[in-house]
């Protein structure tokens, strides 16, 4: 969990002052995709930890968590990808700031787990 949080102080510290920058291109939509795109980072993270705290934490059949952590994670990426497809209609995202966003916690991810194990 705490290695949880230091992605999620980390992303913060990035996403702020990259939302802030962007809104000298693109004030309306680049500022709330970039912060969108990390929020969904970062709730990503969260639902997947949860998912493998229920599997290690389960008594019952290994076979039947998997099993329910492959159902949660089919969930997961459905409800992501009906968020952005309707925040994309309704022409309140822009994609590729919404990517920014995203990739901003999906390396900070990498970097904070290498720094795990390199400590292994």
């Amino acid at each position: 969990m705490e290695m949880i949080n230091k992605i999620n102080k980390d992303s913060l510290y990035i996403l702020i002052p990259l939302a802030v920058i962007s809104a000298l291109f693109n004030w309306k939509i680049f500022p709330i995709s970039i912060l969108i795109g990390g929020a969904i980072g970062i709730l990503n993270l969260k639902g997947i930890h949860w998912a493998i705290t229920m599997m290690t934490n389960s008594t019952a059949d290994i076979m039947s968590a998997k099993g329910k952590i492959i159902i949660f994670s089919i969930f997961r990426l459905l409800g992501v990808f009906i968020i952005l497809s309707m925040l994309l209609y309704l022409k309140i995202i822009n994609i590729l700031a919404t990517f920014i966003g995203f990739t901003v916690v999906f390396i900070i991810m990498m970097k904070e787990g290498f720094k795990e194990v390199k400590k292994l």
